[in-house]
């Protein structure tokens, strides 16, 4: 057993909220000038991952350490990677996917991410103004390195691209069905331009 520390700057204290799948990521919070969101690992120690508006708590984590998903106290649910930084949840999605989040609805809080740092829950205020869960897919460029047409997030588009894509073909946002990943353009509806620019990119790696 370790300690793993505290951030500087206030109160010595602080909670490991959640942990890589391998064991070598924690992350949490701790107290510096007001609560803030830590990452810790065994080279870097504890590490602030800042804060968006007001105290900021981290807690999940996915499996590779990489992406870190929490709540902000004014700002609402997080989501933090080392390329970008710590980012709302909400401005993410709606920048990204205009009209995926019906009007009304306020993410409050990222409780979880899945192990791909891909797919993360949470609690917010839905459009009656009551706590509802929601689940949401981020979009995987804006997390992890990958190209627009690269919709499995492996790294280059293939196969596997093509069939996520064709399953989804037709598909517009009021669909139960459509999935914004495969909506390349971020145009209206899973159409024939989507499909052009995914077989445009075929058998590419990205870079």
């Amino acid at each position: 057993m370790e300690g793993l520390g505290d951030l500087p700057g206030g109160l010595f204290e602080g909670v490991a909220e959640a942990v890589s799948a391998d064991g070598s990521v924690v992350v949490g919070w701790s107290y510096s000038t007001e609560w803030e969101a830590f990452r810790w690992t065994t080279a870097t120690g504890i590490v602030g991952l800042g804060r968006l508006e007001g105290s900021s708590w981290a807690y999940g984590v996915s499996a590779d350490g990489e992406v870190v998903v929490g709540h902000d106290s004014s700002a609402g649910a997080f989501v933090w990677d080392p390329g970008h930084g710590m980012r709302n949840v909400q401005d993410l999605l709606t920048t990204t996917y205009p009209g995926l989040i019906p009007a009304g609805w306020a993410l409050s809080l990222a409780a979880d991410v899945s192990a791909d740092g891909l797919t993360v829950v949470g609690t917010g205020i839905n459009p009656s103004g009551d706590s509802e869960a929601w689940i949401a897919d981020l979009p995987c460029c804006e997390v992890l390195p990958c190209c627009p047409s690269d919709l499995d997030c492996d790294g280059q588009t293939d196969i596997t691209d093509l069939g996520l894509l064709l399953s989804r073909f037709g598909s517009c946002p009021a669909d139960p069905d459509f999935w914004p990943r495969a909506n390349i353009d971020r145009w209206g509806c899973v159409d024939l331009a989507d499909l052009t620019r995914l077989l445009g990119a075929f058998g590419t790696a990205c870079e």
